[in-house]
Formats: structure tokens, C-alpha cells, sequence
């Protein structure tokens, strides 16, 4: 049986230890990840690397992405806006010659 959107950003999260009456449900799992969007994108950059998807900077913000794309039924918009953001910083100091491409290379 395949993993639903909430089950698999529940384990990105950290989230399968501790013990309660009722698993999470999306909107409990929504919730969290809203409330600590820096430990998302810590968890997906951290992911994008244990996946093998973080050679380059532009390989892993793909990667990313697609992850935020795959999570739209899960997240709102401005939360997936919000770690996508904080996701880039990270990548950013990881592959800092990848990340200077602003067009300003004269």
C-alpha cells in the first residue's frame, strides 16, 4: 500500500515516535509542517542529499520543488512558498559558486 502525501512528510518530519491515541491526520500534519517550516526544508534538503538528488545546487532545487509540488493537496500555498524559500537559502551556502547565478557575472 502506497504512502499518502501525510504519512511521508509525517516521517520527513521526524514525526513517527511518539505514541497517541489517533494517528495524525493531514490536517494535523499540515499543521506541523506550518508551524516549523525551517525543519522542513532542513528535512528536504537533508533528503534531496540522502537521495542522491543534491549534486548541484539546480538539482536539488528541482528536486525540492517537486517534492512542494507533490505536497499542494497537504500544504498551502504560502507555506510551500515559505520552505521552498528557506530550502534555497540552505542549498545556497551548500553550493555557493551554484547560487551566485543573478545574472550579474560581467
Amino acid at each position: 500500500m502506497a504512502d499518502t502525501t501525510a504519512q511521508r512528510w509525517m516521517r520527513l518530519m521526524g514525526g513517527q515516535g511518539r505514541p497517541t491515541a489517533r494517528p495524525p491526520g493531514d490536517a494535523d500534519v499540515a499543521d506541523n509542517v506550518a508551524r516549523y517550516p525551517e525543519r522542513a526544508a532542513q528535512a528536504l534538503v537533508d533528503q534531496s542529499r540522502r537521495q542522491g538528488q543534491a549534486a548541484s545546487a539546480r538539482q536539488a532545487r528541482g528536486w525540492i520543488s517537486r517534492q512542494l509540488d507533490e505536497a499542494a493537496e497537504l500544504l498551502d500555498q504560502p507555506t510551500r512558498d515559505r520552505i521552498a524559500q528557506l530550502a534555497h537559502v540552505q542549498i545556497a551556502k551548500r553550493f555557493p559558486e551554484d547560487s551566485s547565478d543573478d545574472g550579474s557575472n560581467s
